[in-house]
């Protein structure tokens, strides 16, 4: 007779949105990730909406409960679980458990070491849960506040980009997310434009935190490879091998691209512009021969030249004449003489109202004042003794009449 097994494990829907292992990263006991089941493909559900972090929490708490009880076996083993277990109840009735599931799993994609990113064994599935924490995201931007102020495009992203082992559904994915932190802060906000000064500010908020990451983007290393991969598809691939898969990712990195010069940052934005110009500026040229992406290479020109002096752009690269340059000088030379001019006639200007006793004070060697220990002082240079007329100009007072005696 055939033995029966346990009955199977049915895991309720609200322990399907986010995995133990988010919850785990926030604290250091990482080593005793082996007593917790991983999440297969049988739990991975399609991306819906996050349930609230009440629900979270305590689905999350269950499961530390079961396997507390099942498989932790050693005292210690039971000790760190139980301390896990306390910091998620905590953190549930601070009220702050979103923002710190949020951080948890920002902290498991890896780490950088002398320019060589590590990823963690889950970084795939990580950055999953923060498309998905982005998707889900409530009216304050939490997800993406988190993200951009912890600025995951320079740390993370772009030197995950960047790695040479990097595999096809690995780039996909962190290519999926940096195009969804990349994108205009009003597409965020669903085209709305802010109204109320709360509006504003996190519309402000989320401008910040792009500008912050723009120069992280000043890399030609992260131009080459986003080239080599639109030359493979391009110029490699027959148009009858293409498959829709790769079209997407091709559309990826186009709209990442204009999302990158889309960024109001003036200071970076000729320096980001010169390290595509190196990595993939002219292979743009034969992408723009493709129909349908005409109009994002235009617009990727646009935003490029879209911070410099039209008159500039005209006469860039043109070599100058002999006199061309010596009017240049000599225009140069008259702006910086009136210049001078200006701001001597502005010293001059404010020496003049000033008060004569502020010039400076002199002192006569041998003369006394009328403290006998010190030298006369006086508040003008003086040529000779004859020119001392303090004394003389000083008001005299009045003689006063001298009453009458009777007698």
């Amino acid at each position: 007779m055939m033995g029966h097994g346990p009955p199977a494990q049915i895991i309720p829907e609200t322990e399907r949105y986010i995995s133990y292992r988010a919850v785990r990263r926030q604290t250091s006991f990482g080593y005793c990730s082996g007593n917790v089941r991983p999440r297969g493909k049988a739990d991975r559900q399609p991306d819906v909406q996050t349930p609230p972090a009440g629900t979270v929490a305590q689905a999350t708490a269950r499961r530390a409960v079961k396997s507390l009880r099942r498989h932790a076996r050693q005292p210690l083993e039971r000790f760190l679980i139980a301390v896990e277990l306390v910091i998620i109840l905590t953190l549930y009735f601070s009220g702050s458990l979103m923002e710190a599931i949020i951080q948890a799993t920002i902290s498991a994609l890896g780490f950088l070491e002398n320019d060589v990113y590590y990823q963690e064994p889950d970084c795939y599935e990580t950055i999953r849960d923060l498309i998905r924490f982005l998707r889900t995201d409530n009216s304050e931007m939490l997800a993406r506040r988190i993200c951009g102020e912890r600025n995951i495009i320079g740390n993370d992203l772009i030197p995950i980009i960047k790695s040479e082992n990097v595999k096809g559904k690995m780039f996909d994915i962190t290519l999926r997310l940096l195009v969804n932190l990349t994108q205009p802060a009003l597409v965020s906000l669903m085209g709305k434009h802010p109204e109320s000064s709360e509006e504003w500010q996190k519309y402000w908020l989320l401008v910040e935190n792009l500008k912050k990451a723009k120069p992280s983007f000043a890399d030609t290393k992260f131009f080459t490879v986003l080239k080599l991969r639109l030359e493979m598809y391009f110029l490699e691939t027959a148009w009858e091998d293409r498959v829709e898969e790769d079209r997407l990712v091709m559309e990826r990195i186009i709209v990442l691209i204009r999302y990158i010069f889309d960024i109001t940052n003036t200071g970076r934005h000729e320096e980001v512009a010169m390290e595509h110009t190196k990595g993939s500026d002219p292979h743009s040229i034969t992408v723009g021969i493709e129909r349908d992406f005409h109009l994002s290479i235009l617009s990727i020109f646009a935003l490029i030249i879209a911070e410099h002096n039209p008159s500039d752009i005209v006469v860039a690269g043109r070599q100058r004449t002999t006199a061309e340059k010596e009017n240049a000088e000599e225009e140069l030379r008259q702006v910086f003489m009136t210049e001078q001019a200006r701001m001597a006639a502005q010293r001059r200007r404010i020496l003049s109202n000033r008060h004569p006793r502020f010039y400076g004070s002199y002192v006569v060697k041998g003369l006394p004042a009328v403290n006998k220990k010190n030298d006369l002082p006086v508040y003008r240079p003086i040529k000779s003794l004859a020119e001392i007329t303090y004394l003389d100009d000083r008001k005299k007072q009045k003689n006063r009449s001298q009453k009458s005696s009777t007698v």
